[in-house]
């Protein structure tokens, strides 16, 4: 296979990379985007905001144009509108017109892919509503959205920690006093260096700040080819535990406790419970204040749950490992029916869609596949003799086959059984011990202390007690 290039759509439906097979090598291209905040002085600033709101006004320009004509029934003209182009040249640049229209164009053509999507009810899960393009503003702030498209011939990226922008227009430069091109310091640590693309410079109203989203094309060595048999892994997802991992190489089993994340969705929703009342009181239904503290929940919530997604590639690619299963839990919404509680956690905080598009986002980086497989009744199953039934399951993260008597952690269960329905499965003889010593009944547990993920050792094997009554042999 040395030398073997093979070029084609992506190894996760949504990624399009390409894979080079070199030797006991493999390669992955793949696209990214970088984000790194601007610090630019006090002209740049007053310069990059009158740019933006020209930007952001031919948008809503060329989109208020397109939309008339869908929405009369016309046929909608992706072309270059030379009026508008002509009118906001010297505005935004005659580059950055062009790259305007043609994301708008781009979006656009989006959107009648999906509504063809839509007449053949293929659309993806994750997508509800097929809407046209909106316009750059923001509704709840009563702004426009200040973005700024720069074509990638006309900026510099260095690793000196500065940004020169050439696309500026020139009488904005005229105005400001500015000669030359725009150097802006940018802060960050940037985790791709590669071929770059077009960049957006966004202004965020909540942070008041600027950031730049740098579009790259990166090569990776994703290492040896897979050297096991079972090269596989399957993950079962859930919300107090939110990954029972199974690893086929090992035979092992881990599950990420997610009871400090509870925690801070608790304590944020009770924040932003108290401030929201306080903002009904004066009259007020939002304010920036109040979308900093959703933010900061969110930021920490997905930051553990992408550490976590991340952990299990890396360990998964170390393993050799290059397919990993996801149980998917279809419809899992329309029967949440566990209480206000539980079903405000299930509604509100579990996203399990994000979490399979983390895993699909971070595999590709280490060439590994990932396929969501169905885990209706998985956790329910007996991995010995098959017998399913739900007084299996007489406790939470308990599980009692009521037919030949197998213990085990109810989750491992179920990232087990995810495996079998996809490939047939050779274990070691611990599986089989009709015993809560046994690996699936013990799995190795982490706990997250907001930096990282952590091993806690289980407790020693006196103190996990079965209750008899659970436990009933067959023919007995």
């Amino acid at each position: 296979m040395f030398g073997l290039r093979q070029e084609g759509k992506a190894l996760n439906r949504r990624y399009r990379i390409i894979f080079i097979l070199g030797g006991a090598a493999l390669k992955v291209k793949l696209k990214k985007t970088i984000v790194v905040e601007l610090r630019p002085d006090e002209k740049t600033e007053m310069l990059l905001r009158e740019w933006a709101e020209n930007c952001a006004a031919l948008w809503n320009m060329i989109n208020y144009k397109r939309r008339q004509q869908f929405f009369c029934g016309e046929k909608v003209d992706l072309g270059e509108d030379r009026l508008l182009y002509d009118l906001f040249k010297p505005l935004v640049g005659s580059a950055t017109a062009q790259q305007i229209m043609r994301k708008n164009s781009e979006a656009w053509k989006s959107f009648f892919a999906l509504k063809k999507k839509e007449a053949k009810k293929k659309l993806p899960p994750e997508v509800k509503r097929v809407s046209p393009p909106g316009y750059w503003k923001d509704r709840a702030a009563g702004k426009r959205r200040l973005i700024i498209v720069v074509r990638r011939d006309l900026y510099t990226f260095s690793q000196s920690g500065k940004i020169r922008i050439k696309a500026a227009p020139k009488r904005l430069k005229d105005k400001y006093g500015i000669r030359g091109p725009l150097v802006i310091r940018w802060v960050g640590k940037p985790r791709w260096w590669g071929r770059f693309g077009r960049m957006e410079i966004i202004y965020d109203w909540v942070s008041k700040r600027w950031y730049a989203h740098i579009s790259i094309e990166v090569e990776v060595n994703a290492g040896p080819p897979p050297h096991q048999l079972n090269d596989f892994a399957s993950i079962d997802l859930g919300i107090k535990i939110p990954a029972a991992v199974f690893y086929g190489p090992t035979s092992e089993f881990e599950i990420y406790r997610g009871g400090r994340i509870l925690a801070e969705w608790f304590y944020w929703k009770r924040r932003i419970a108290e401030y929201q009342s306080k903002l009904n009181k004066s009259g007020v239904r939002s304010s920036r204040m109040l979308r900093r503290l959703y933010r900061k929940m969110w930021r920490r919530i997905n930051h553990a749950l992408r550490a976590m997604v991340r952990r299990i590639v890396e360990k998964a690619h170390r393993l050799g490992i290059r397919i990993i299963y996801v149980g998917y839990p279809k419809h899992i919404r329309l029967s949440a029916s566990k209480g206000r509680k539980t079903n405000g956690m299930v509604h509100n905080l579990w996203s399990y869609r994000k979490i399979i598009r983390w895993f699909e986002e971070i595999a590709t980086e280490y060439g590994i596949r990932v396929v969501s497989a169905s885990e209706n009744g998985t956790s329910q199953r007996c991995p010995i003799c098959g017998h399913r039934s739900p007084k299996n399951r007489p406790f939470r993260g308990l599980f009692v086959c009521q037919n030949c008597g197998f213990v085990g952690h109810a989750d491992c269960v179920a990232a087990f059984n995810i495996a079998v329905r996809k490939r047939a499965i050779r274990v070691s003889p611990a599986f089989w011990r009709d015993s809560p010593n046994g690996p699936m009944a013990r799995p190795r547990p982490l706990h997250w202390d907001l930096s990282q993920w952590r091993v806690a050792e289980p407790p020693p094997p006196g103190n996990l007690r079965i209750p008899r009554t659970l436990v009933r042999r067959g023919g007995q």
